[in-house]
């Protein structure tokens, strides 16, 4: 039986856990490699053994892949059929040290037709299949710059409005928390569904999707601390480090759809939260590990800049409140 095939090889300046989270991320493919126009999964998004995906491409038919094999971190080949021929793609990462990954890519024809649609479209296949791993390489390269921490004390938002995205903490009344909450959670969800969210603007700063984690965890945290000032008397709150979490939880390579999910998630209870906060609770206190104290109302306040600014990050419309 007829059988053709083309592979090729590139070392990315990349960690490897950094080239698959965008390997894997197939439905975000063309907002990185110009070989694909777009990318549906058909049954979830994550991959998986058995996932479908419907593949648009340059010149060529609308074609389903199913995934025929997976290890996860370092390969996976989907496969699709047509008459006459099936055609698999393998994708095989390995690591040559802790910064440089080698990424193999192949593609493999066989059955009773694949020397004629070779004959046709196989100088395409190739080109393809060449570009697309130079895309890989490059976009993968672009996200190896480290970001900045973010070490700047924020509590001076509480004392004059912010000259970036323009929230005056003295003119926002914490008793509106709880709706502008649910406000900001609809905005946020606006951006994540938007085009290249995964992608970064520039070298250094975070894209629309890892902002988008961020105020997602940050709905989180703040849930948490105003638990433990609704109930305890001057809890002192547990440090969190909102850099090493963005590492450690690999934001460049979460969802989006499941980030929009949890994010609303997670401001509908915090919302709910400060609904239920009424009269003397406004003043109870909590303090901060590295001594800033808060009473409910200025942790609202100070809580509100943060998903306003990254709005403003973003290029979002930014909302008054």
């Amino acid at each position: 039986m007829p059988v053709r095939s083309f592979t090729t090889e590139i070392e990315i300046h990349a960690p490897v856990r950094d080239v698959w989270s965008v390997l894997s991320n197939v439905v975000a493919w063309p907002q990185w490699t110009p070989t694909m126009s777009g990318v549906r999964a058909v049954s979830g998004e994550r991959l998986a053994v058995g996932s479908s995906y419907v593949a648009s491409q340059p010149s060529l038919r609308d074609a389903t892949y199913n995934v025929d094999s997976l290890q996860e971190g370092t390969s996976f080949t989907w496969s699709t059929s047509a008459v006459g021929v099936n055609t698999a793609a393998e994708h095989i990462l390995t690591v040559v040290d802790h910064a440089t990954t080698r990424v193999h890519l192949g593609i493999r024809m066989e059955g009773p037709l694949a020397a004629i649609v070779w004959m046709f479209f196989g100088r395409k296949v190739k080109q393809f299949v060449v570009t697309e791993a130079k895309s890989l390489a490059a976009v993968c390269e672009a996200r190896t710059d480290e970001i900045v921490p973010d070490d700047k004390n924020w509590t001076w938002v509480l004392e004059r409005p912010c000259d970036d995205c323009g929230f005056d903490a003295s003119a926002f009344d914490a008793r509106g928390t709880g709706d502008a909450i649910r406000d900001l959670a609809a905005r946020w969800s606006a951006v994540l569904a938007g085009d290249s969210v995964q992608q970064r603007p520039r070298a250094g700063v975070w894209s629309p999707l890892e902002y988008g984690c961020h105020v997602r965890d940050v709905f989180r945290i703040f849930d948490e601390r105003l638990e433990l000032m609704l109930t305890e008397d001057d809890p002192h709150f547990a440090n969190w480090d909102q850099d090493k979490t963005a590492v450690d939880d690999n934001y460049s390579a979460q969802i989006p759809a499941e980030v929009s999910a949890q994010l609303r998630d997670h401001a509908g209870s915090l919302a709910r939260r400060f609904d239920s906060v009424a009269g003397a609770q406004w003043e109870r206190r909590g303090l901060r590990s590295d001594g800033s104290a808060f009473t409910v109302e200025s942790i609202a306040k100070y809580l509100m800049h943060d998903p306003v600014h990254h709005l403003w990050d973003v290029g979002a419309d930014i909302p008054t409140y």
